[in-house]
């Protein structure tokens, strides 16, 4: 943030990587007056994590893949889920 400011930076764009995905950015740009160039913290909390990303489409009424809502921490569950379900693509 000081770069940005002594630089004489209205925005900053988080480029690629673990800056790109952490939610302290955008809060630290706006409590500093400057610009964030992508989304919101807000939006970056509720789509964190994949199934807390999907919980929040599904209550959108957002179509997806059927797929388990809940994580699991065991491989073999992981890989069942990957392949219970024939979904052809085009």
């Amino acid at each position: 943030m000081d770069v940005a400011r002594r630089a004489g930076c209205d925005a900053v764009h988080p480029g690629y990587g673990f800056l790109a995905e952490n939610a302290a950015l955008p809060r630290a740009c706006t409590d500093r007056g400057l610009t964030f160039i992508g989304p919101p913290a807000d939006a970056m909390e509720a789509l964190g994590s994949k199934t807390a990303g999907r919980q929040l489409a599904r209550r959108a009424d957002v179509p997806q893949f059927p797929v388990s809502t809940t994580p699991s921490k065991s491989p073999p569950k992981r890989k069942l889920s990957r392949n219970a379900w024939a979904i052809p693509f085009s």
